[in-house]
């Protein structure tokens, strides 16, 4: 008969005995789940998030990816993690484009070590976001525009697509002279806080094309301004293009016209022929028709494989005729910009295919891709022009 010390020490036992089996299994459990990141290839990784079911959690996963391979890796097995997660992961390719600026600012905290690393032609991905990041995070930090100039050139010259890549690093600088996330007690209207960072463009810049894109990247910030109520910038709202009417230089208006395209298209609830309204305070034909582009530009973007492609390629020619053709080549461009990284040309052929583009605007469709891919993309010019009709190819042997 066992006593009731015996009792005692025998659940004392068994307490111990599960104890030890539940940390062993812990241990094995932490140990097979870091086995599984570690085993997994560079583009399979993302499989890793596939345990959280929430988009909260698997978007915290994936920015924990990313910068991990990142640091563990280098910059170009990054950028084939985000390929492949915007292959494998609908949620994920939406925001696309901010997943690149978290890899900017992330490799800017590596190269502010002392960390080396090449420039991947894959910083093209989702509309240059790393850029973008990267420049901010440098000039926030240091504030050295000679080094965001040389770091501009250098990128031209490291990069196979060297003079949009450069150019692209210009409008990050842009963003960077700008705060992204402003101080809701920001002092000033928009021409106030916008004069010494356009100022600054083209103290930097040495080219009317430079400063357009580095202006461009100050506008791209104050857009977002706009769209923050905590700012407290007052809106024209008969005419929320205002602003670009009073730029003092042609460069300048034509990248606020172009760059206010995100916030414009809010106001017009997302709807590309609502927010084109807005341009018929617009007098220049050539002004209107950089509002036009960035609107379906922005609209492009953000509907790739999303819609019926006729129906945009109606609206277009619904607007009036100084607009159609801006109107078509913005969303034709935005698409590539938010389209599948190394197969951006895919939904563009489509759009291009549509029987309701007419004859002279279907060449011109034809031509812009086989422009991007040649800059972006040129190992992929044989698929695409193989892609195409015989009659759209006459830039597919240009030199």
């Amino acid at each position: 008969m066992l006593t009731k010390k015996s009792v005692l020490l025998k659940t004392k036992f068994i307490l111990a005995l599960l104890l030890f089996v539940v940390s062993v299994e812990g241990i094995y459990l932490v140990s097979s789940q870091k086995l599984s990141l570690n085993s997994f290839n560079t583009t399979d990784k993302y499989i890793f998030c596939d345990k959280f079911q929430d988009l909260g959690g698997k978007q915290q996963c994936w920015e924990d990816l990313i910068e991990k391979t990142l640091k563990s890796e280098d910059l170009d097995s990054a950028f084939n993690l985000l390929d492949s997660l915007y292959s494998n992961e609908p949620q994920f390719a939406s925001d696309c484009h901010g997943f690149t600026h978290l890899l900017g600012e992330k490799a800017y905290e590596l190269f502010s070590k002392n960390q080396k690393f090449n420039v991947s032609s894959k910083a093209s991905y989702c509309g240059f976001g790393f850029y973008h990041a990267f420049m901010e995070s440098l000039l926030r930090t240091t504030g050295d525009l000679n080094q965001a100039r040389r770091l501009c050139d250098d990128v031209g010259r490291q990069s196979n697509q060297n003079e949009l890549a450069r150019l692209s690093c210009f409008h990050g600088i842009g963003h960077g002279l700008l705060e992204d996330i402003p101080n809701p007690t920001l002092k000033g209207g928009a021409e106030t806080i916008t004069e010494k960072p356009l100022a600054v463009c083209v103290e930097l810049s040495q080219s009317e094309v430079e400063i357009y894109r580095c202006a461009s990247g100050v506008f791209n910030v104050l857009a977002t301004y706009y769209g923050n109520p905590k700012v407290g910038l007052i809106l024209n709202k008969d005419d929320p293009y205002l602003i670009c009417h009073t730029q003092p230089t042609r460069s300048f208006k034509e990248a606020c016209y172009d760059q206010m395209n995100s916030f414009i298209l809010s106001l017009g609830q997302g709807d590309l022929s609502e927010a084109a309204k807005f341009t018929k305070s617009i007098k220049e034909d050539d002004l209107a028709s950089a509002a036009v582009h960035g609107l379906a530009g922005a609209y492009g973007q953000n509907q790739v494989s999303k819609i019926d492609y006729d129906d945009v390629v109606k609206e277009c020619y619904n607007l009036k005729a100084r607009l159609i053709s801006s109107c078509l080549e913005g969303f034709l461009l935005g698409m590539i910009e938010g389209g599948k990284p190394e197969e951006e040309y895919i939904e563009a052929i489509k759009f291009c295919n549509s029987e309701y583009i007419k004859e002279d605007e279907k060449v011109k469709c034809f031509n812009n891709i086989v422009w991007n891919v040649r800059a972006t993309n040129p190992k992929k010019l044989l698929i695409v022009c193989s892609s195409i009709g015989q009659k759209y190819q006459k830039n597919c042997n240009a030199s």
